[in-house]
């Protein structure tokens, strides 16, 4: 199973498989925000492994991401597509789910994956 984004409007395209895929547009490779974007998936893995220990069932995904800080590159081009695809949600609702950490740590392999 592979996992890939393409945002036609700004002609920027990624699949996760291989640093060859990561990089399929080799403009990529001199392109700040993809170098940015893959700092921020590093950071994300291990904000989510913290977040996922912790005992507070009643935070919701949309509450971790803004504890978390991240940048809107890593949310708006991995953390939204790849949860939209792991949930078989719309994208747009995501973000504004109010699912919890119970939720959440049924669905580990999300943070697993990364």
């Amino acid at each position: 199973m592979s996992f890939s984004v393409k945002c036609e409007g700004e002609d920027f395209e990624y699949n996760g498989t291989s640093l060859n895929t990561l990089f399929s547009q080799r403009r990529n490779f001199f392109r700040p925000r993809m170098i940015k974007m893959i700092h921020g998936i590093l950071r994300f893995s291990r904000e989510a492994k913290k977040f996922l220990e912790t005992e507070d069932q009643h935070k919701s995904f949309k509450d971790f991401l803004n504890e978390a800080k991240l940048s809107q590159e890593v949310i708006q081009y991995y953390i939204l597509p790849m949860a939209a695809a792991i949930w078989s949600s719309k994208l747009e609702g995501i973000y504004r789910s109010e699912e919890h950490t119970s939720e959440l740590q049924s669905r580990q392999y999300l943070v697993c994956r990364l």
